[in-house]
This record gives structure tokens, sequence and C-alpha cells, in this order.
């Protein structure tokens, strides 16, 4: 398999077979800047959108307290 570029892994990951030239890892860095924690699509850009969405799960988390305290003192 050699001639293909191919290299046996060390390890029992599932892929017993990888390109030599290939990079290990997932190949994606993500990086959390601070601007980006509220970033609620994860685009990597803060938007209007983004607290739309933060803004509809804070009034569903009061709606729900809300409803559980009417149904406790009722």
């Amino acid at each position: 398999m050699r001639q293909a570029g191919l290299k046996p892994k060390s390890h029992g990951s599932g892929v017993y077979w990888t390109r030599a030239n290939a990079k290990s890892g997932s190949g994606k860095d993500k990086k959390q800047e601070a601007g980006l924690a509220f970033d609620f699509d994860d685009d990597g850009k803060y938007t209007a959108w983004d607290k739309v969405g933060w803004f509809i799960v804070a009034c569903g988390v009061v709606a729900w307290f809300v409803f559980l305290s009417y149904l406790e003192f009722s």
C-alpha cells in the first residue's frame, strides 16, 4: 500500500490506512474569541439575529417559570 501513498495507522481508531501526507486531527480549529461568546447560531459573527435568538430563549425561560409558579400557587 505504500505505492498508493498510504501508511498503516498504529492504533485502533477504525481507520486502518491513511494518506502519508494527511494531517491528523479534525482539521477544523475553533477559536473562541471574547466577543463571540453569545454567538447564537455559531457562524462566527455576532449579529442582531443572535440577539433575537437569545431574547426568545430568555422569554421562554421566564414564561416557563411563570407557568410553573402558576401551577404551584393555584
